[in-house]
């Protein structure tokens, strides 16, 4: 992680994101009237490359919070009052839009897949992470990244999504 890669991004002054960058992971949600808050890992606590991990991020607005989680374990929370701004950007699996909505902070790596859901879907407690998450309440986006049907990544959900820049699906290990 020594440079800034984006896990799941819709950012750009707004919105929220994922980063791996500088030896942690962060979430972060921009809030109107506070900017971007996040909830991050120190540097201390870099997570190693070479092995699967669930990450996991959300805005409780009900908490006024947004949240970290590792592999199941609440690692970071911070503050996050009001109301998030949001954007027309698109929403980027291992990259995050430019002021163009062009693939930016590319991430160096694999992502098995990504679960979008309205509201906040776990709490403070802990929770065994799914290998292959399956839909839940109130989930808006379902990507598994390891089929794809032409240039279109298959999911749960009616949602999809279209490889860009290169991006490639395959089984996970």
């Amino acid at each position: 992680y020594k440079e800034r890669q984006a896990l799941v991004a819709k950012s750009e002054q707004s919105d929220y994101a994922f980063f791996a960058s500088e030896g942690r992971l962060e979430f972060i949600v921009f809030m109107e009237g506070t900017g971007y808050v996040g909830a991050a890992l120190d540097p201390s606590q870099a997570r190693p490359t070479d092995q699967w991990l669930h990450v996991a991020g959300g805005y409780d607005r009900g908490a006024a919070e947004g949240r970290l989680y590792v592999n199941g374990r609440p690692v970071a929370a911070t503050p996050a009052p009001g109301d998030r701004r949001r954007n027309d950007f698109p929403l980027f699996a291992g990259a995050d839009p430019n002021r163009n909505g062009d693939p930016t902070s590319t991430l160096k790596g694999a992502l098995d897949g990504v679960r979008l859901t309205r509201g906040a879907l776990y709490g403070e407690d802990e929770f065994t992470p799914e290998r292959r998450p399956e839909p839940a309440a109130n989930t808006v986006l379902l990507l598994h990244m390891d089929a794809a049907l032409g240039p279109y990544v298959r999911g749960g959900t009616p949602a999809g999504a279209a490889l860009v820049g290169g991006a490639k699906v395959a089984p996970a290990p």
